[in-house]
């Protein structure tokens, strides 16, 4: 049946129902009843008659079993009732014969160790012309010690047969079930199976796809080894020197700038830079400027963190009408959308510009850049 079931082969199942001795109904099906009738008509064949089948009403009456036989054209009309016990069954006969208008009747016990030599011998004393006579005694005479022996024996030989054919069928029933049992286990167990490798298949593959898009992420540079960069800044300046009087201690300053970088080759995100800066608000000026930003890419979006730092000569047209130095440093971050095209915020940058008696500058820088090779 396991096998069956792993090959997904149909069975035809017809429930056995409850053993014998726990159903408390009689079988619908006997086989000593049904083989007795057989061997009683095979008896007859033997005795030399042809058996034809009749139909109609039992008869019960001489009269009426002669007029069976006159209707089938038969000369006997044999009535036979079985009534089956273990080992053996008891067999109750009527015999009308239409040539002597009489009808004969005999109770004998069979047995099936026995069975053809009865019934022959049954059979063959009341199918004759002068029917039973003297051997009607002897055939339903009491059973002798050695026949009571006999049937006794054939009786537990049976009532054993009939309880090794229920134990066995109780044996294979268990043995089925627990083929099933093993079945279900098994097949239970190759879906666990199936399942955690299904998972597992999963779990690798989407660390293999973490680790290729960890691998396939856009470092910063991606697009192009140089890039030109427009924008602007914000902020102020704070005077930390003595006090000019052409000058303001202090006031906003704003940017106009220009920069072209160049990404260093297999350094990570390494660029260097120089560009100019238009300076207003405190003072007005050029900026001249070089410097270098690192930004590392710590996801696998286009998005790349880092420094920055520029240097330059600092030149002021209003204010303090002379020539400086500035210096700028600050935190940055850049994010590329599409291939070749940067966003970059400095947030905060803080420096110091030595034009005049000097000053302290902070604020925010935004760029948009373009790459290219």
């Amino acid at each position: 049946m396991a096998q069956a079931f792993g090959e997904s082969v149909p069975l035809l199942v017809i429930p056995a129902g409850y053993p014998r001795r726990i159903a408390h109904v009689p079988p619908n099906f006997n086989s000593t009843l049904t083989m007795a009738q057989s061997h009683i008509h095979a008896t007859i064949v033997a005795l030399g008659h042809t058996v034809v089948e009749g139909s109609g009403t039992r008869p019960t009456t001489a009269a009426e079993f002669t007029a069976a036989a006159s209707s089938t054209h038969s000369v006997y009309v044999v009535i036979a009732d079985v009534e089956p016990h273990p080992g053996h069954y008891g067999l109750h006969v009527w015999v009308g014969s239409a040539d002597a208008n009489r009808v004969e009747e005999l109770y004998v016990d069979v047995l099936l160790d026995d069975e053809d030599a009865r019934l022959h011998d049954v059979l063959g004393s009341m199918l004759r012309p002068q029917g039973l006579a003297d051997d009607a005694l002897r055939l339903s005479a009491e059973e002798t010690d050695a026949e009571r022996t006999r049937r006794e024996a054939a009786e537990a030989a049976a009532r054993q047969a009939e309880l090794d054919r229920q134990h066995q069928a109780e044996t294979d029933a268990a043995a089925a079930a627990e083929a099933q049992r093993r079945a279900d286990e098994a097949e239970a167990q190759r879906l666990a199976d199936e399942e955690r490798q299904r998972q597992e298949r999963a779990a690798h593959d989407a660390a293999d796809a973490a680790a290729h898009s960890w691998d396939a992420r856009p470092l910063y540079g991606a697009g192009g080894a140089w890039m030109v960069q427009l924008g602007g800044a914000g902020g102020g300046a704070v005077q930390y020197g003595a006090h000019n009087p052409h000058v303001p201690d202090g006031g906003p300053l704003g940017l106009i700038q220009a920069r072209v970088g160049r990404a260093i080759e297999g350094t990570g995100g390494l660029e260097l830079r120089a560009g100019a800066d238009i300076f207003l608000g405190l003072g007005t000026g050029l900026d001249l400027m070089i410097g270098a930003t690192y930004q590392l890419t710590p996801f696998t979006a286009p998005i790349h963190i880092g420094a920055i730092a520029e240097l330059g000569l600092s030149v002021a047209f209003q204010g303090p009408k002379d020539v400086g130095f500035v210096f700028r440093a600050g935190a940055v971050v850049s994010w590329n959308p599409v291939d070749r095209l940067y966003f970059e915020l400095a947030l905060p940058e803080l420096g110091v510009m030595t034009n005049g008696t000097g000053s302290l500058v902070f604020g925010a820088s935004l760029r948009v850049g373009y790459r290219f090779d």
